[in-house]
């Protein structure tokens, strides 16, 4: 998938190709390739959607894969212009094409994954007893 990037500030424009997409059920790894070449983990949270670039070590929230401008400030923030755009552009045509569902407003984390935040380790407890998964420490 071929996808045009502009840049407003700087007038600057360039084109990126979705190269690959896997599906891994709880997740999404996707390479960007361009004038950057980008490998990314999107996904949903209890916080929202995350874009996460592992090799650079560097990642973000994100919330509406359809919502450029939020994306964009938040990408650029944290990945810097020329990536920050890139990815927010990727993540837009993927939700536009519905090939990613959009929405990652609704949490979805459930009772096990909250542990003993805010002092509720029950929850947690119970989780454990029913899974047979303990958390270290």
């Amino acid at each position: 998938m071929k996808i045009k990037c502009f840049d407003p500030k700087r007038e600057d424009e360039w084109e990126i190709v979705i190269t690959r997409m896997i599906s891994f059920g709880s997740h999404y790894e996707i390479s960007i390739s361009g004038p950057i070449d980008v490998e990314m983990h999107v996904g949903k949270t209890c916080r929202g959607g995350f874009v996460c670039i592992a090799d650079f070590r560097i990642s973000s929230l994100i919330i509406r894969l359809t919502n450029r401008h939020w994306n964009s400030e938040k990408l650029i923030e944290a990945f810097g212009v020329i990536r920050g755009i890139s990815v927010a552009e990727a993540l837009y045509a993927l939700g536009k094409e519905g090939m990613i569902a959009d929405d990652f407003t609704e949490p979805s984390c459930g009772n096990h994954v909250r542990y003993c935040r805010f002092g509720n380790c029950e929850i947690a407890a119970q989780y454990h007893q029913t899974t047979g998964h303990h958390k270290n420490g």
